[in-house]
């Protein structure tokens, strides 16, 4: 994939450059001795309810986590939009959704309490070893890529992107597309709703919004924009991994309980 005349070194994955995963990566090493402690982990992200079949799914996935030296706390926040606001994302429903998220990147963020946080959407549903292959990735800032089509678009498409708000100027949708079933890692520019975030990835922030994307249209509004440019302007590598088992369940048609059947069977979760 060619890069953009801006973007940063990423030829340093797969080795340590001062980005605080060293240690990280050693620990994974199946020759260092079994006493290793193990790695704390800050999991969950902001959620509209948590009374449903879906949302009870998603966090058996997060649950699922909990396997080998991963130590995972799960924990949520639920955001209330405004009920007038229906579907539409508006200024206010994005910076509570910001607000939270910032919310659990402060809390993640003391390296005596957590090791990383992994922010998962409540629609997002993970299955065994997710976060274990993501953490295997030498970046601050690690995507599971999903699919799924967005209003607007005919085909399924990733949540992550190389051109902001939300594009691609390399080729790295062809590259996704074709390894959509195969475990691969791309580097990227942007992405969300299944991120793993350690060292300088807290070096950014949601919240504040910057203000003038606040004041955009569109997508450009996303609080994940905020996110995604801080890193770029940090010179923050940003990777995403294709072929893990994610299933995102984005509307209410995708969430009935055949939906949830098919995304348990698809991610790997066993039945309770």
């Amino acid at each position: 994939m060619s890069a953009r005349s801006h973007s940063p070194d990423l030829s340093h994955l797969g080795r340590s450059r001062g980005n605080g995963l060293g240690e990280v990566r050693e620990q994974l090493k199946s020759t260092r001795p079994s006493h290793v402690r193990d790695f704390k982990v800050l999991a969950g992200g902001p959620t509209r309810e948590t009374e449903s079949d879906l949302f009870r799914l998603h966090r058996e996935g997060l649950e699922a986590q909990r396997a080998g030296r991963f130590q995972v706390h799960i924990t949520h926040e639920k955001v209330e939009p405004p009920d007038e606001d229906g579907p539409r994302w508006t200024g206010d429903k994005i910076d509570k959704v910001a607000l939270a998220r910032q919310n659990f990147m402060d809390e993640a963020r003391p390296f005596w309490r957590y090791d990383a946080l992994f922010m998962v959407d409540s629609d997002v549903i993970i299955g065994p070893g997710v976060l274990k292959r993501m953490w295997q990735v030498d970046a601050p800032v690690v995507y599971g890529v999903f699919w799924t089509q967005w209003p607007g678009f005919d085909a399924e498409l990733p949540q992550v992107w190389d051109t902001h708000p939300y594009g691609y100027y390399t080729d790295l949708l062809k590259d996704l597309v074709e390894s959509r079933d195969e475990i691969r890692e791309h580097p990227v520019f942007g992405g969300g709703a299944c991120t793993l975030i350690r060292g300088r990835g807290f070096d950014s922030h949601y919240h504040p919004l910057m203000e003038g994307l606040r004041l955009a249209d569109g997508m450009l509004k996303g609080e994940d924009r905020t996110y995604c440019l801080g890193l770029e302007a940090r010179l923050v590598p940003q990777v995403a991994v294709t072929g893990l088992p994610i299933r995102h369940l984005y509307i209410e048609s995708q969430q009935t309980p055949a939906a949830l059947e098919e995304a348990r069977t698809f991610t790997g979760l066993e039945k309770p």
